[in-house]
């Protein structure tokens, strides 16, 4: 083999060696473009010629490719990596991991759990096809056990363009509405119910007070006397567990080790420029008298209502670039008392396809 040095680069009709000055030994081999051009390479007789990405990714980010050659850097696992999303797979943007990080304080209603698509995966938010929450086993309590409250949560999902951004809802004529069904719990079947409408500039009327659409965006789930996430009642013996009692890693209280609401399910989100469709389903445990737990499920959607007559108007401004959600207590008295205090919670996104039409065979 004859060697071409780079100093001095060195060639051969069957192998071709790159080296840096070999009398320096702390020179480099650096490959770079011109200032509008790429570094590619081709392997063999191949097809495809890979071309780097221009920039780096995230500590922990892995080489991918889009299925055309072109490399990017996908981030490390549990979100936030600087490389482009996958098309039609689900990506993790953000965890909230309450059974790892010990809350000082529940995590209030008010406050609300908030994720924004970085535009390092997303640039602009028509890219971004659907929002998926997830949530496993997430219990809601007080600050410490003897200050035992009842908790009966709504839900509320607040579409954003930006970081501590207000929700993007637009016509004040729009008509959003939820419609599910309800296990009953007491007779053993599932019942329809449905939402009040929301939308700009509409309230709902909870027990001593009301939410404004304006602050928390739209009214999913719970309403009096169902669709509440009911995570205790007022017995002194049994109440939901507090911050003082997680229930990941309690093992003498009675409420740490009993009294769990463990909500699980999920909440996807299409999000297209008009309206958040939704299909929603949530499962928890209920208190069913001391001691007692019962299971209760809904299975619902979200949709723009027509009006009576028969017009239909855009509840958001557009697409949104993230997504705010709220737990909001019924009794409104609760929402800086009572909030999350365990469990995990997940935000994915799918983003759309390429321009190019796939091929269909």
């Amino acid at each position: 083999m004859t060697t071409v040095k780079t100093n001095n680069v060195e060639g051969t009709q069957n192998d071709l060696t790159l080296k840096s000055n070999e009398s320096n030994a702390s020179s480099n081999l650096v490959l770079q473009s011109g200032t509008s051009g790429n570094v590619k390479f081709k392997q063999k007789d191949s097809a495809t010629t890979f071309t780097l990405p221009a920039e780096d990714g995230t500590s922990g980010s892995k080489l991918i490719t889009d299925g055309n050659g072109v490399l990017s850097f996908e981030g490390a696992s549990g979100g936030g990596g600087s490389g482009p999303i996958l098309p039609t797979t689900e990506k993790l943007i953000k965890t909230w991991d309450f059974d790892n990080y010990q809350l000082t304080a529940p995590l209030y209603g008010t406050t609300g759990l908030e994720c924004v698509v970085p535009t390092s995966q997303a640039a602009t938010p028509d890219l971004i096809e659907q929002f998926i929450w997830k949530f496993e086993n997430v219990n809601f309590g007080v600050d410490a056990q003897a200050n035992n409250v009842q908790g009966d949560f709504t839900t509320w999902i607040a579409p954003i363009s930006s970081t501590g951004g207000t929700p993007i809802l637009d016509n004040t004529n729009a008509q959003y509405y939820t419609y599910w069904s309800e296990f009953n719990k007491s007779v053993g079947n599932w019942q329809a119910r449905g939402s009040n409408y929301s939308g700009k500039d509409r309230t709902h009327s909870v027990t001593g007070g009301s939410y404004a659409c304006n602050d928390y965006g739209l009214y999913i789930t719970g309403s009096s006397g169902y669709g509440l996430i009911y995570t205790s009642n007022t017995s002194s013996s049994y109440h939901g567990p507090g911050i003082d009692a997680n229930p990941f890693t309690d093992r003498t209280t009675n409420a740490g080790l009993h009294n769990r609401t463990n909500l699980t399910g999920y909440v996807k989100i299409y999000n297209t420029a008009s309206i958040p469709d939704v299909h929603f389903h949530y499962r928890w445990n209920e208190p069913n008298g001391n001691n007692q737990q019962k299971i209760c499920m809904i299975d619902g959607i979200g949709y723009n209502y027509i009006s009576s007559n028969s017009n239909v108007y855009p509840v958001t401004t557009g697409h949104a670039q993230g997504y705010k959600f709220h737990f909001l207590p019924y009794t409104y008295s609760n929402r800086e008392t009572t909030g999350i205090v365990s469990g995990r919670i997940e935000l994915f996104v799918r983003l759309k396809e390429g321009a190019q039409s796939p091929s269909v065979t």
